[in-house]
């Protein structure tokens, strides 16, 4: 017997559901793997007319991911419209000696400090700041400059706030964290122009003025 409107009642399909969820609403597996879902990774469906997004994808990981983690890394700069490398995975951080998922999309990292996490479109996520510091273990430098105009732009933070932050950073990547953030700048309208921007400050040549204004003396 097909699914019915009534055992799809007791489970909203319009977000991530596993395999045991759908048993106990009485959807049966066939039914889970036939054209009415869609998998978002391994033990993780969907409805076919929901559209697979970063932000789907990263709450289909939280599911399965042990109490306290939170979408880090590239997957919340993403999310919080930074700009950085492209990554198909889904980063997720875990709370000290949790298990870490070893499924196919997800890249797991762990944590035994204190991190700064944040709610973003109903999900725990690394705040900007934390993944800027977190990111800078893994980004060169300039990449994580752009990453930090782009947070700028979005005002997510300010260079000053980054300056502060990654003073009192001793994790991973902490120097580079340190440099990169003396180099974030406001008023950067593109990554191109961060990485312009920096070929000239790494050449040793001086450093031009952000998007200057130049006007007329009629004042156009």
């Amino acid at each position: 017997m097909a699914v019915t409107e009534r055992k799809l009642r007791t489970l909203d399909v319009r977000r991530p559901f596993n395999r045991a969820q759908a048993r106990a609403a009485g959807v049966r597996l066939r039914e889970i793997l036939g054209p009415r879902f869609h998998k978002i990774l391994y033990d993780s469906y969907v409805s076919s007319s929901v559209p697979i997004t970063t932000r789907l994808r990263a709450e289909a990981v939280l599911g399965l991911s042990a109490t306290g983690s939170y979408i880090s890394h590239h997957t919340a700069a993403e999310l919080w419209s930074g700009v950085v490398p492209a990554c198909s995975d889904i980063h997720i951080t875990v709370p000290g000696d949790s298990p870490r998922s070893r499924r196919q999309g997800i890249r797991a990292h762990s944590t035994t400090g204190l991190t700064m996490t944040s709610t973003f479109q109903g999900l725990r996520i690394s705040s900007p700041t934390q993944t800027f510091l977190d990111l800078a273990s893994s980004l060169d430098l300039v990449e994580l400059v752009v990453l930090g105009d782009s947070f700028v732009k979005k005002k997510h933070v300010t260079p000053d706030d980054l300056v502060t932050a990654t003073s009192q950073w001793i994790g991973s990547g902490a120097a580079r964290a340190r440099k990169a953030a003396r180099l974030v700048r406001k008023g950067v309208d593109s990554p191109k122009e961060t990485r312009l921007r920096m070929l000239l400050v790494l050449a040793g040549l001086p450093e031009p003025t952000v998007n200057i204004i130049i006007r007329n003396p009629n004042g156009s």
